[in-house]
């Protein structure tokens, strides 16, 4: 069984397309929407007081203070000129060193015991 409408060719296809009449409507199933749930006021107040936290987190972390490296400027010690000390100001130094080395407060030993009844002078 042929079609009446069947031909080969294109360019003759557009001319034949029915121009005024109006394709036929679709029937279209009622689909019924669910409407969802407002969410309730007090989850709006949580979710903008969490926003708004994290807001000032972020705004924190953006303007914090950077790490500021101060570069203190090395310190060279000044020369000085070393003099040549005289026989007496060495012996000076040598005392003072005796005198440092003898200090009982820096003393590691306990003094020895004293024998009270031991004299030089008879005894009156």
């Amino acid at each position: 069984m042929i079609e009446e409408n069947y031909n080969q060719n294109q360019t003759q296809f557009s001319v034949d397309e029915p121009i005024l009449e109006k394709p036929p409507e679709a029937v279209l199933e009622e689909v019924v929407v669910a409407k969802k749930k407002p969410l309730p006021k007090y989850m709006y107040l949580i979710i903008g007081g969490v926003v708004f936290v994290l807001v000032i987190l972020i705004l924190a972390i953006i303007n914090r203070p950077k790490e500021q490296i101060i570069d203190e400027p090395e310190v060279v010690p000044t020369p000085t000129m070393t003099q040549e000390l005289s026989p007496i100001e060495k012996k000076l130094g040598v005392a003072e060193e005796k005198l440092d080395d003898a200090n009982p407060t820096t003393e590691k030993y306990p003094f020895p015991p004293i024998n009270a009844e031991l004299r030089i002078d008879e005894a009156r």
